[in-house]
């Protein structure tokens, strides 16, 4: 690979940088972002920069990564749009060599598909969730079917799981590389004397479902529960959503709802001390705390999102097919069955190794990106 240099556009992975010590309110796309181009950034090959807007930029500093300041530009529009665009963003200083930009979440998409054609860089749309392709977010005068569109018109696109790639194969014709999402592998784990509670760590958001963790509280008085849920804005924490949630969580003596942000190097420790780890969602893409809770050896149990049924199919606990009473005995199995537990904590660990450790999944990246690149 000859030198390129690559432009993350993601607003997400901004507190990861500080190491979340103001709280950490970065969601999976943000933090798979942020793993990756830390990685991408050991090889000399590759020149990584983050554009971020000019205040954030200016607050960051890192041995191997460069944070440019983004000004204020306009979406849309035609030839004298575009002009004004290239002058708001002739700070934007790219070295003489290939250039990719790569950015993750629908609500990206269409700063990110104007900004790649004012800095004349290829562009790789990574995808988030499953949403990205059937009910993307947009805004202003945008369609979703606009959004798709701007999707697939990318230099590259890279699918989380097969589903997804055969889901955007199907509907729009458009081929993707799937590339697992990475994860540093931390270097041991505990067994389960040592782990105290059953784990749920999400935005506290419609669609994540906290609900069903709180009912499943209720239902196992002598287990203590954790619930990692802080509001994604501070704004939001006075939303009737949020009130409710924490007034419900409020009403157990086993569950422990964490409502301030927590700093990056303190999440690891929530899942490595986790008896089990529980997701709710309605949908996802492929959850970063799946592969968070398996590094840590934590089975999982999944109330339906199972991408390409890995869960079931590798044994590493269960998915409840969106029934909760089999939620229910999902969990009081794994939490009564010993061999059970360290069966699929053995084989969570082993996956995790296998398929997500970050040493080798940027390897793929690094191939899209040559491939769109040259």
């Amino acid at each position: 690979m000859s030198q390129v240099q690559i432009l993350f556009y993601c607003q997400e992975s901004f507190s990861l940088f500080d190491g979340g010590e103001q709280g950490l309110r970065s969601g999976g796309a943000g933090m798979k972002v942020f793993h990756a181009a830390n990685e991408l950034a050991k090889d000399e090959r590759l020149k990584v920069a983050f554009l971020f807007p000019p205040d954030q930029a200016k607050l960051l500093s890192h041995p191997r990564i460069d944070f440019l300041p983004l000004p204020e530009f306009q979406l849309g529009g035609g030839l004298l749009t575009r002009r004004r665009n290239a002058y708001r963003l002739r700070h934007v200083r790219l070295d003489d060599m290939p250039a990719v930009m790569i950015s993750t979440m629908d609500e990206y998409v269409p700063s990110f598909s104007a900004l790649a054609t004012a800095l004349k860089a290829k562009s790789i749309y990574w995808m988030a969730s499953d949403r990205d392709i059937v009910n993307p977010v947009c805004r202003g005068s945008l369609s979703k079917e606009d959004v798709i569109a701007m999707i697939v018109a990318c230099d590259g696109v890279i699918s989380q799981t097969q589903s997804q790639r055969q889901k955007l194969l199907e509907t729009q014709g458009r081929e993707s590389v799937v590339v697992a999402n990475g994860w540093p592998m931390p270097e041991d784990t505990l067994g389960l004397e040592e782990r105290e509670y059953v784990l749920w760590v999400g935005a506290a958001k419609a669609h994540k479902q906290p609900d069903y963790f709180i009912r499943l509280a209720a239902e196992f008085p002598e287990q203590n529960f954790v619930m990692l849920a802080p509001p994604t804005q501070e704004r939001e924490r006075d939303s009737e959503f949020y009130r409710e949630l924490s007034y419900k969580a409020s009403q157990l003596e086993n569950l422990r709802l964490i409502d301030v942000a927590v700093p990056l190097k303190s999440v690891d420790e929530y899942y490595r001390k986790a008896k089990i780890f529980v997701n709710t969602s309605l949908y996802e893409g492929f959850p970063n705390t799946f592969i968070q809770a398996m590094s840590a050896a934590t089975p999982l149990l999944s109330l339906r999102v199972n991408p390409d049924e890995f869960i079931t199919r590798n044994s590493l606990g269960f998915c409840a097919e969106d029934n909760f009473e089999q939620l229910v005995k999902q969990l009081g199995l794994l939490l009564e069955d010993k061999a059970q537990w360290k069966n699929a904590s053995s084989k969570a660990r082993s996956y995790a190794m296998k398929h997500h450790d970050i040493a080798k999944t940027v390897a793929d990246i690094k191939s899209v990106i040559t491939s769109v690149a040259t």
